[in-house]
This record gives C-alpha cells, sequence and structure tokens, in this order.
C-alpha cells in the first residue's frame, strides 16, 4: 500500500505541475481530462487509506488478539503451532485473500 500511496503522490505532483503551468499560458483543451484524473486520484488514495484502516484495526488488531488467547491457551509447541496457522488463516479470510474471495 506504500507503493501505491508514493505512486498516487507522485501523480499529484504531476497533475498540479501541468494545473500550474495551466494557469500560465490559460485554458487547455485537456482541462476536463485533468479535472478527472485529479478526481479519479482523490478517489484512488481515499480507497487505500480505508483499505489500510479496515487490515490494521479490523483484520490484524482483531486477529492478534485471537491469538494472544490461543498462546495463552497453548499447553504445548502443537498447540502453539496449530494457533498460529488458524491466526494465519484468519487474517487471509478476513482480509479477503483466500481463493473463494477471488473473482
Amino acid at each position: 500500500s506504500r507503493r501505491v500511496e508514493h505512486a498516487l503522490a507522485n501523480t499529484w505532483k504531476r497533475l498540479m505541475t501541468v494545473w500550474h503551468s495551466r494557469l500560465k499560458i490559460g485554458p487547455l483543451p485537456i482541462d476536463g481530462d485533468i479535472t478527472s484524473a485529479y478526481g479519479t486520484r482523490a478517489e484512488m488514495a481515499h480507497l487505500m487509506s480505508n483499505l489500510q484502516y479496515f487490515v490494521m484495526f479490523e483484520v490484524l488488531e482483531e486477529s492478534w488478539s485471537q491469538f494472544m488467547k490461543d498462546v495463552e491457551e497453548a499447553s504445548n509447541l502443537d498447540a502453539l503451532i496449530n494457533s498460529h496457522q488458524k491466526y494465519l488463516n484468519r487474517v487471509v479470510r478476513s482480509a479477503m485473500l483466500s481463493p473463494k474471495h477471488e473473482a
């Protein structure tokens, strides 16, 4: 997600460069495209922000809490390994990365 955020930030910089150039020379035939690209970039940034929040707080934090409970209850190494596997499976399923979530 950091890579996408970086790409979106660079896109914003390029859009602003074009927009400021446009202010110096007057309206361009691509003004509508610039506005559309700016809006699309903003929507993508918003999506990435929400996705990052969802994964951090709804998926990882909840899964980690359950994992820690399972670890405390584990009585041997096999139980600990099983708890860890359940944790990983829960993260993949909750983050909608499992094969059943493929389009």
